[in-house]
């Protein structure tokens, strides 16, 4: 579609507005879906600790000071903090999918409002194009009706009083 921005009817200023916003939309994306993949961890985290699986060693040893885990592997974050920054993530994603609600709804409002004002304002031009459309037709009438014979006549005599 780039190369040929006039048969789809743009202008490359707005091919390049909508690709800035799909760049910003794709951002918003990745931040979500990491969101998303945080939660799924989360998830296993929850079963696994419940089911007693190998992470609920890591968790418990993590608990009692030993932060290498079972195989002595680097050190890692806790159970709890792990469920932190989740939550976190979360409160993020919730705030961020709040303040785009309530932008959509104000845009949403902004529109409607200026689809109000067009309409009037569309309706106040139709009237003064049929009032103009009038007058244009009472002068050309004037114009055809009235002889100019009678114009001078009436000319000379305001003159004559106008001296006399």
């Amino acid at each position: 579609m780039s190369q040929n921005t006039q048969a789809y009817g743009i202008t490359k200023k707005e091919l390049s507005r909508r690709g800035d916003m799909l760049g910003q939309l794709s951002e918003q994306v990745e931040r979500m879906s990491d969101c998303v993949k945080n939660t799924a961890q989360r998830q296993q985290l929850l079963r696994s600790s419940q089911a007693g699986g190998p992470s609920s060693s890591n968790y418990a040893d993590s608990r009692n000071g030993n932060s290498h885990g079972s195989q002595g592997s680097a050190p890692s974050k806790s159970h709890d903090e792990l469920m932190s920054d989740q939550d976190d993530a979360l409160d993020f994603l919730q705030t961020t999918v709040r303040n785009l609600k309530e932008m959509g709804s104000g845009i949403s409002k902004e529109i409607d409002t200026h689809c109000e004002m067009l309409g009037e304002l569309e309706e106040r031009a139709d009237k003064t194009r049929e009032r103009v459309r009038t007058q244009h037709s009472r002068l050309n009438d004037l114009m055809e009706n009235t002889s100019t014979c009678a114009l001078w006549l009436y000319i000379t005599l305001m003159s004559c009083i106008l001296f006399v």
